[in-house]
């Protein structure tokens, strides 16, 4: 047995049992609806109301701040008492590099191949509600975000969850405060297994994948041998998050404009040479979405798909 087989055995048990977990579901008619899908998608349609679409009126202004065009007036008494240790161009790029290929390439691939082509739609719907739940915790982590003493900044939902427990409707509950605390430990504990299975474990899956097939398929050095790959990528990856969030932030705002342009680029010229099948394929999207003939549990079962590929693709729920 070689050594892919003996970690996958040693794995899979304990990542079935806790993916059963936090994925438990209900059965409406024939679909499965997990909790946590559900959460996360009442969370994204509250925050767009609430924030009165975000997405749309904030768009501009976004621009503005990642191309350090925005200036506060003057004229008015806003004082930044705390600074980030990164820009905001370096933080989106840091965010980008880490869910634009497994969310947006891989991700979308295998829920297409799922629910069908009518999965994209629901993925755009998605993606544009999700923005304003995206925006709400990012907001939050900033404002409650604390400057250590050596000049860095440590931020997050295990900042501000506590805070969320302290006075309001949870004033009559003795214990509020502590069981703040709990959740907070709880949520950093679970974001450190979720970044190393969710993220590196899946992304470094996707890229074994891909250098196997190119190199020979079964024939491949790695084939049966992705450790190798692994290993490779890992020293790579510790020789760029060695430096700290601004080691980070810089490789990220240098490295992720290159990789999108070379992704918006692919796309765009595989639409132009394909251009004679791309309103088939639009009005396909579009019928698929309300009747999907691949897959059972109609039209709703459908968007859940498209919102799970979503949230997935810009983090959104997950307060990173």
């Amino acid at each position: 047995m070689n050594i892919d087989a003996v970690i996958d055995s040693a794995l899979a048990p304990i990542a079935d049992r806790v993916s059963g977990f936090i994925f438990s579901y209900i059965t409406i008619g024939s679909v499965k609806v997990e909790f946590l899908v559900a959460l996360l998608i009442s969370a994204a349609l509250f925050f767009t109301f609430r924030t009165g679409f975000i997405g749309i009126w904030g768009f501009k202004h976004a621009i503005k701040l990642i191309t350090n065009k925005y200036k506060h007036a003057s004229t008015s008494d806003y004082q930044r008492k705390k600074k980030g240790e990164l820009s905001s161009f370096q933080a989106l790029s840091a965010t980008i590099s880490a869910s634009a290929g497994i969310g947006n390439v891989a991700g979308s691939a295998a829920a297409v191949s799922i629910g069908g082509p009518g999965v994209i739609f629901w993925m755009i719907v998605a993606g544009f509600f999700s923005m304003a739940l995206k925006f709400s915790e990012v907001l939050l982590g900033v404002k409650f975000r604390h400057s250590n003493p050596d000049g860095t900044v440590s931020g997050g939902p295990m900042y501000y969850i506590p805070i969320a427990f302290k006075g309001g409707i949870w004033s009559n509950w003795q214990n509020s405060e502590k069981f703040g605390l709990v959740l907070a430990k709880i949520y950093a504990v679970c974001a450190v297994f979720a970044m190393i299975g969710g993220w590196n474990l899946f992304q470094i899956n996707a890229m074994t994948a891909q250098f196997t097939e190119v190199t020979g398929g079964n024939n491949s050095i790695f084939a049966d041998n992705g450790w190798i790959l692994g290993t490779i990528v890992a020293l790579i990856t510790w020789f760029t998050v060695i430096g700290g969030v601004k080691a980070i932030g810089k490789f990220t705002s240098k490295v992720t404009p290159i990789m999108c342009s070379l992704y918006v680029t692919s796309a765009f010229l595989v639409c132009i040479l394909n251009i004679g099948h791309l309103p088939h394929t639009i009005a396909l999207i579009v019928r698929e979405a309300f009747s999907p003939q691949a897959m059972t549990g109609g039209a709703f079962a459908c968007l859940l798909w498209g919102f799970r590929r979503a949230m997935f693709a810009n983090e959104s729920g997950l307060g990173t």
